[in-house]
């Protein structure tokens, strides 16, 4: 009857979907039989696969895609999905959130294919921002531009969230500079033909791309936009000028070469203009702030605060007379510079007669915060005013509860060290959470304690700081052992007024010092020898094996300081000393003699046949200044035979210099 092959195989094939499609309605076939599976394959022209668990819906059958030789067996592709997605999707609403969802799956060509079909009837401008939204977020500059010009030429007017999107994504461009190409012209546009004409919201966005950039002129031609009440500059807008001026005069390249880089005194001038302009500006935020069009927050006063730390010390002065100003948290007066009473800036200080706008809201004082407090101590920390600083931080943190986070304790911290208060700091060190100290605040409350070496309470300050360390291992710190080893030399200044009357007194009080610092040390030396890793590291790693090399270097010039210090107690000062602690520290010195053996020998002998050599150049130096005695001559090697006793001291400065720079 059929000649033809191709009329023999249509005929087959239809015969195939009645009968399959017939026998499900009759109930006669199950679909896991394997007769059904049979017909299931044969109607596709794929081969035939286990669907025992396949569930094919009546509507599915009878829909061109499952009729399409082309489609796959279920016809799930994107296309289907997305009309199908439709056909129970009306409301922008509903279409939306659908689209949101599948962005939260990362399944961005349903999300594209659902948006364009809606579009054709509805206004989904909600569903395009969520996919402008989801290529800014990811980088997409590109492809986010194209999409706002797809969603234009398919007639979905954007709206004010549109531009907010695009103009936040343009700020968080990994490519700024492209981003504000595109964010200016967009903007621009906006102004001159746009059916949405920019608000404040567009403005501060697009201010933050030219931050981000540096670039101060497009910045500040934008801002000539801002006369309509429209986008009247607000608090935060005032605050992203003050930060780009501010990062300008920062990342401005320092060197003076001939590679565009700026010398000492540009950046200097550049400083005084930065300072000079923002100061301007602030009268301007100041008379609005005055009348009530304005609303003046933290971070505001601190963005015109940090511009004022980058000032001379009239400059840093001001900040107090800024939060007084702004927080109303009343200055304490010093002697200024001429010897006077110091006043208010004449420039930071706001008029006492104000006119306000009919109508206005009353002033609002700025509230207090961590960023406040981190501001004021850095200025007392810089004019070296500094026992003004307890006075600031009761202030902010019993009267106005604020909680002091890391970079508060840091701060204040650093402002006892610059006011060499030991006690300040070892107090500050015990009220501060445990969770939150690291090496770096210990080591800063030591070195308070080292500038502090006159006062005699300075020891038992480090010693309480060193006690602190002990209680949580995990920030103990070789820096810090040093530093308290040398505040322990350093405290036999303190008895000077007692070595003009009883020398030998005084040197047996200072070496008891010495004694208790040793004890003291012991322990803490031992845990950061284990945390150092004086043992090889089970690891290929060149990084790995670089860091613990340069913590051995570290533990091995503490380790020679300390023995240093044992052998100046037993041969100097064995009388002020028992026998019980002399034979205690003959003992560990021998086990510290045995770790530096240890190391030059096994692990860097190479160092050790150096140390050898530069030891026999300085006893060569030694000896020949003790054979010449023409006073001629010695005057000429006052300075080698300086030098050699910096060299062969072990606990001076400038050997753990040159031996850490061997090293490493």
């Amino acid at each position: 009857m059929f000649i033809c092959r191709a009329c023999l195989r249509k005929a087959s094939n239809n015969v195939s979907r009645h009968s399959l499609y017939r026998n499900l309605k009759t109930g006669r076939y199950s679909l896991s039989s394997p007769s059904s599976r049979t017909y299931a394959a044969a109607a596709t022209h794929a081969p035939s696969t286990d669907t025992t668990n396949a569930v094919i819906a009546p509507e599915l059958i009878e829909s061109s895609e499952f009729r399409d030789s082309k489609a796959p067996a279920l016809g799930r592709s994107a296309d289907w999905a997305a009309r199908k997605e439709l056909e129970y999707l009306s409301d922008p609403l509903h279409i939306a959130n659908r689209v949101k969802i599948a962005l939260d799956k990362d399944n961005f060509e349903l999300a594209a294919l659902i948006t364009r079909k809606a579009s054709k009837v509805n206004n989904v401008t909600v569903s395009w921002n969520h996919l402008l939204d989801y290529q800014l977020q990811r980088g997409r500059l590109h492809g986010a531009i194209k999409l706002y010009n797809e969603m234009k030429k398919r007639a979905q007017q954007p709206n004010a969230q549109t531009f907010t999107i695009i103009f936040r994504g343009c700020a968080k461009s990994e490519h700024p500079k492209l981003a504000l190409g595109e964010a200016y012209k967009l903007y621009q546009n906006m102004l001159s033909v746009g059916r949405i004409k920019p608000n404040v919201i567009h403005l501060n966005a697009v201010l933050k791309v030219c931050a981000k950039v540096g670039d101060l002129d497009s910045m500040f031609s934008i801002l000539r936009s801002s006369d309509d009440p429209l986008r009247s500059p607000n608090n935060l807008t005032y605050t992203t000028i003050f930060n780009a001026m501010r990062m300008r005069v920062e990342k401005a390249p320092a060197g003076g070469d001939a590679g565009g880089r700026l010398g000492e005194e540009e950046i200097r001038k550049e400083t005084e203009s930065t300072v000079k302009r923002a100061k301007t500006i602030w009268e301007e935020v100041n008379s609005r702030w005055r009348t009530g069009s304005l609303i003046i927050d933290e971070e505001l006063v601190c963005a015109m605060g940090r511009i004022l730390l980058m000032g001379g010390y009239r400059d840093i002065d001001a900040i107090e007379s800024l939060v007084e100003q702004t927080m109303m948290i009343r200055r304490t007066e010093n002697k200024g510079l001429s010897g006077r009473e110091g006043s208010k800036s004449s420039i930071l200080a706001g008029p006492r007669s104000v006119i306000k706008t009919p109508g206005a809201p009353d002033i609002t004082y700025a509230s207090p915060g961590n960023n406040s407090l981190s501001l004021i101590l850095e200025a007392l920390e810089k004019t070296r005013r500094t026992t003004k600083a307890i006075k600031y931080w009761n202030v902010f943190t019993m009267y106005y509860h604020v909680v002091p986070d890391a970079e508060n304790w840091t701060r204040a911290l650093r402002v006892f060290y610059v006011g060499k208060n030991s006690g300040r700091a070892a107090t500050t060190l015990q009220n501060m959470p445990s969770s939150m100290i690291t090496p770096k605040h210990v080591r800063i409350a030591m070195g308070a304690c080292l500038r502090d070496n006159l006062n005699k309470s300075a020891f038992d300050n480090a010693t309480t700081i060193l006690k602190i360390m002990g209680k949580n291992p995990s920030i103990a710190d070789v820096p810090t052992l040093r530093l308290y080893l040398q505040l322990a030399h350093a405290s036999k200044r303190s008895f000077d007024d007692e070595a003009k009357n009883d020398y030998t007194g005084a040197m047996n009080a200072w070496a008891q010092i010495l004694a208790a610092a040793l004890d003291h040390l012991f322990v803490p030396y031992q845990v950061v020898a284990k945390k150092c890793g004086i043992d090889p590291p089970n690891t290929n790693h060149h990084k790995a094996l670089d860091r613990t090399q340069n913590s051995k270097a570290e533990v091995v010039a503490l380790a020679r300081k300390i023995s240093a210090a044992y052998d100046i107690l037993t041969n100097e000062h064995a009388a002020s000393l028992t026998a019980a602690q002399i034979a205690q520290m003959k003992s560990r010195n021998a086990g510290l003699h045995k770790v530096i053996t240890n190391y030059f020998e096994r692990d860097n002998p190479r160092l050790s046949e150096q140390e050898e050599e530069w030891e026999d150049a300085d006893d060569n130096v030694v000896e020949q200044r003790e054979v010449v005695k023409d006073s001629k001559f010695k005057q000429l090697n006052v300075g080698k035979n300086y030098q050699s006793r910096r060299w062969r001291d072990v606990d001076g400065e400038d050997f753990e210099r040159k031996f850490a720079n061997r090293v490493l």
